[in-house]
């Protein structure tokens, strides 16, 4: 099965107006997943082979378009290992590891400036779960804000593949973090 255009046009860094145009097509297509669930805006901000990286105003361009897409998840598929992945479905559905195209992007060395971009179109990205539980009581309330607004946080593993509430426990976070916590993954 052929990837779609946009997808075609982020995987291999197309110039700024050509990403304007497929978008302006159809806007929605920055929330639809190729043959190996691969997102567009995370097939953009990942190097091709030859290490081409895109650039802020490749970033931006998309963002202004699709402001929503700086909110979708991923996570490593199995099938293809790290380099290539699968999405989740939605803007809103957490995956197993909650990676925020902010994420994707450090983690593939990206700019500061397109950094800057992915923040300023979600500026929450910048903080994780487990930063927050570990913070002190001034990040609760940040903490609580944030899971009323996202309960799937409860479920994003932290940095050490602790679940959140564990490591909410093991840090002797509030009562007010673990039973927010707990009301978010009541499987936990």
């Amino acid at each position: 099965i052929p990837d779609p255009p946009l997808h075609i046009a982020c995987q291999h860094k197309a110039p700024p107006i050509v990403l304007l145009m497929l978008l302006r097509q159809s806007s929605q297509m920055a929330g639809c997943r190729n043959a190996d669930n691969e997102l567009p805006l995370f097939l953009l901000l990942e190097p091709t082979l030859c290490g081409v990286r895109a650039t802020a105003e490749q970033v931006r361009t998309f963002l202004d378009v699709s402001p929503r897409a700086a909110r979708m998840r991923f996570r490593p598929s199995t099938a293809h290992g790290i380099r290539r992945g699968a999405a989740t479905s939605t803007y809103t559905e957490a995956d197993d590891l909650g990676l925020l195209p902010y994420h994707y992007a450090q983690q593939h060395s990206a700019e500061a400036e397109v950094l800057a971009a992915l923040l300023a179109a979600h500026p929450l990205a910048a903080f994780t779960v487990s930063d927050l539980i570990v913070a002190d009581e001034a990040g609760e309330g940040e903490l609580l804000e944030r899971l009323a607004g996202d309960p799937a946080l409860a479920r994003v593993p932290t940095d050490c593949s602790n679940h959140p509430l564990t490591l909410a426990v093991m840090r002797k976070a509030s009562l007010a973090v673990v039973t927010a916590l707990v009301a978010a993954d009541p499987a936990a």
